[in-house]
């Protein structure tokens, strides 16, 4: 319950939407002074048209008694004319049709048919009784998600006194959890595949390393291989010189070849003097 003191004043509606001042707002502060004050219909009627001025006083007395008159009447036109123009049947459509656009969190959701459910009870009082009831099981088809719709679904038949406000904070906190849920499974998933791309980038390190190694040995190998080559090959002397005579490979003379080599000749000669001699020197022994 909220306590309004029968002393309490409202600004006057004009009309203007400069003013800052919906009528929405204005409405729904006349009510709350009106009931404080227990006034009669006829005393409604008075206290509104005391608290309009400029276009909107000139609107309702200018149709007369049959609304100046009457409280409900005033409400109506009022609505129509300085509000958004809804009639009753168009805020109500608006209402049961309305649901959770993309987006739009739940608090903006619920918000939007609070505000859509009190303009109707502007428009028709007898609506208010409901109020509670409409707004929960509103909200329960309203919503995106399906689990949500399930559990308010579920609030709405096993708790039917839970007020509105408290069957939508329940899901909220219901949704965090789920949510937090969420975000420490996605954050374990992330650092297992963090896990494997670091194991994976590992592996292709080492085999790049182990290929460059291959490389590595390869080379030296052949380098070996190479040198023992040279090593066992030894360049043999040219036969012929650049002029195409012939050159001997024993004593590196041009005109003759190996055979016919005269220091081949000359040892050959020593040789055999050699030997004579010695065989000589045996005999006289």
């Amino acid at each position: 319950m909220v306590y309004v003191s029968p002393n309490r004043k409202i600004d006057r509606f004009d009309g203007k939407r400069e003013s800052g001042l919906l009528i929405e707002d204005w409405i729904e502060d006349a009510r709350a002074v009106i009931a404080s004050r227990g006034l009669t219909s006829h005393e409604q009627a008075a206290f509104l048209i005391e608290n309009l001025s400029g276009k909107a006083r000139r609107e309702i007395l200018g149709r007369g008694k049959s609304i100046s008159s009457d409280p409900s009447k005033i409400f109506a036109v009022l609505t129509k004319v300085f509000g958004d123009g809804d009639t009753l049947p168009q805020l109500q459509q608006r209402f049961f049709a309305y649901h959770q656009k993309d987006g739009e969190d739940l608090v903006a959701c619920s918000l939007e048919l609070v505000n859509l459910y009190d303009r109707i009870i502007q428009l028709d009082p007898s609506f208010k009784p409901g109020r509670e009831t409409q707004l929960k099981n509103r909200l329960a088809e309203a919503v995106l998600d399906d689990n949500l719709r399930t559990e308010l679904r579920r609030l709405n038949a096993d708790q039917p006194a839970l007020s509105f406000f408290d069957a939508r904070d329940h899901v909220i906190t219901l949704m965090g959890r789920t949510e937090r849920r969420s975000r420490a499974k996605r954050g374990a998933v992330l650092c297992e595949v963090a896990a494997e791309e670091d194991l994976r980038a590992l592996i292709i390190k080492q085999g790049e390393q182990v290929a460059a190694q291959q490389k590595q040995l390869e080379l030296l190998t052949s380098m070996i291989q190479n040198r023992n080559t040279s090593t066992r090959t030894k360049p043999s002397k040219p036969t012929v010189s650049a002029d195409g005579k012939r050159r001997c490979w024993k004593c590196d003379a041009i005109g003759h070849i190996s055979r016919d080599c005269p220091k081949k000749r000359d040892r050959q000669n020593g040789s055999a003097t050699e030997t004579n001699g010695k065989a000589e020197t045996d005999e006289l022994n």
